[in-house]
């Protein structure tokens, strides 16, 4: 394999659409095993074959992605990087020394999980995080939240920034019912509001959305 400087770019990207389509592949499997009866043996035993192949997929697409990285094609493990929920701490960590606002909030007593669910609970984390991290604006924030129940996992990924904050301003919305549209804390919206109305050099809010119009941020 000949190296070239661009290649860990596009082989990031390659990487990620297609861990993509593999995870969804891997949680639909496994949903669809969940509602099947205990008499449909030969179903269970089809999705099982479905989500040990999407998992093998992507390690070996990771592996591939580590040696793509390395000018020598030695691997590049990185440090604590294990694809499973309970490496979301260093995940997060890692993310918020890259400068993007993450909270991870854990709801109820954690369990053992089907090895595939675990590592496409991590990797849909991951490419949630990543895309944040690429695409958000200015004072992005990703809250990253999992309800554990007796019989399933709710994994629940939001994000939001101060140009959505400032729109809903624009539409007359209070702190609350910003808070409530787009399912952040009270603490989360009066922060954007702060920020928002300090960068603008503005008195208020509603000379904040003034200057906005005025400066184009929005139209």
């Amino acid at each position: 394999m000949r190296w070239r400087p661009n290649g860990c770019g596009w082989a990031r990207e390659l990487h990620d659409s297609v861990t993509g389509a593999v995870t969804a592949m891997i949680l639909y499997s496994a949903g669809a095993r969940a509602q099947l009866g205990p008499d449909e043996e030969r179903a269970h035993d089809a999705l099982r074959v479905v989500e040990r192949a999407g998992t093998q997929a992507m390690n070996e697409l990771h592996r591939m992605l580590g040696l793509l990285r390395t000018p020598d094609g030695r691997a590049a493990v990185e440090a604590g990087c294990r694809p499973e929920l309970a490496a979301l701490d260093e995940l997060v960590e890692r993310t918020r020394s890259g400068g993007l606002d993450v909270a991870l909030v854990v709801d109820g007593q954690a369990r053992q999980l089907d090895p595939s669910v675990d590592q496409a609970g991590y990797r849909v984390v991951q490419e949630a995080l990543t895309n944040a991290t690429k695409h958000a604006g200015p004072g992005a924030r990703v809250e990253v939240t999992l309800t554990w129940r007796s019989t399933d996992l709710l994994l629940d990924i939001r994000s939001t920034g101060e140009r959505e904050v400032l729109v809903l301003m624009a539409e007359g919305r209070s702190n609350a019912e910003i808070s409530a549209q787009l399912f952040v804390s009270d603490a989360t919206t009066r922060t954007h509001v702060m920020r928002i109305i300090g960068k603008t050099g503005s008195r208020d809010r509603t000379q904040a959305v003034v200057l906005a119009y005025q400066s184009g941020l929005m139209s």
